[in-house]
């Protein structure tokens, strides 16, 4: 029995995330092109709870989200950011940069980090285009 998805359900599952790379990549650019540039400070760390390793052998671990304070012209704003490292990684006191767009700096901050701003729009188009090429390729070899 085959394990692999149905070709029409990965061409779908591809254009979606293709298309969900579209404005995830262009969030990312404006904030790197037009982002307002600030140093934060790691006001509390959110504990999760991580894991890592395959199906059958999975490690669990403490993980931790920054919680970031700065400064905008409009007073001070916080928010969590979306990277957790395991512990060790951030500590509360530790000054971090940030970037945010001006006229909405709550929803739109982030850590001032390429990899961190890029990821979602970069790993979206990446298996959306993996699910869309296997998807045409499955239905090549169908004849």
């Amino acid at each position: 029995m085959s394990r692999a998805l149905p070709a029409p359900l990965n061409i779908v599952i591809g254009i979606g995330l293709l298309a969900w790379s579209a404005p995830l990549g262009y969030k990312a650019f404006n904030l790197v092109n037009y982002g307002v540039h600030a140093e934060g400070e790691v006001t509390q760390l959110h504990k999760l709870q991580c894991s890592s390793g395959s199906k059958h052998n999975r490690t669990h671990y403490d993980c931790y989200k920054p919680v970031v304070s700065f400064d905008t012209q409009g007073g001070r704003t916080t928010f969590q950011a979306g990277q957790s490292k395991t512990e060790g990684g951030y500590r509360v006191g530790q000054k971090i940069a940030v970037v945010y767009m001006a006229e909405n700096p709550q929803e739109t901050a982030d850590l001032d980090d390429d990899f961190q701003i890029w990821s979602g729009a970069g790993f979206a188009f990446i298996f959306g285009f993996g699910f869309l090429a296997g998807g045409i390729l499955q239905l090549r070899r169908m004849g």
